[in-house]
C-alpha cells in the first residue's frame, strides 16, 4: 500500500494506492475530512475506496495522484453545495436560480 496525504481548502485528504486481489495493480482509495478545532473533531466529508468503479492501475503513483485529484474535486463539491444552501449569489450578483425573483 502506498499512502499520501495534502491540505486543501480547509480539509485533509488521504489518498492510497491498495494492491488489487488477483492483479499485479493498484486500486485508488480516497478519504476526504474536514479539518476540526482539535485531532478528535474531523469530520469525514467523502469515502471511497474502490475510486473510478475499481480501476487497476499499474503504477501506484498514477493510482496516488487520481485519488488526490478525486479527493480535491470532493472538497470543491462540498464548498459548491455548501454555498448553495447558503443563498451564494452568481457572478456579476445575478440571484442564485434557485431564489425567487421579485416582480
Amino acid at each position: 500500500m502506498n499512502l499520501a496525504e495534502r491540505a486543501f481548502g480547509g480539509c485533509r485528504i488521504y489518498a492510497a494506492a491498495v494492491a488489487a486481489p488477483r492483479s499485479q495493480g493498484f486500486h485508488a482509495a480516497v478519504v476526504v475530512k474536514a479539518a476540526g478545532s482539535g485531532p478528535g473533531a474531523q469530520a469525514e466529508l467523502f469515502r471511497d475506496e474502490c475510486l473510478h468503479g475499481g480501476r487497476v492501475w499499474m503504477d501506484p503513483a498514477a493510482a496516488l495522484a487520481f485519488a488526490l485529484d478525486a479527493g480535491q474535486a470532493a472538497v470543491v463539491a462540498q464548498r459548491g453545495w455548501q454555498a448553495h444552501l447558503a443563498g451564494a449569489t452568481h457572478p456579476a450578483g445575478a440571484p442564485h436560480p434557485a431564489q425567487p425573483v421579485e416582480a
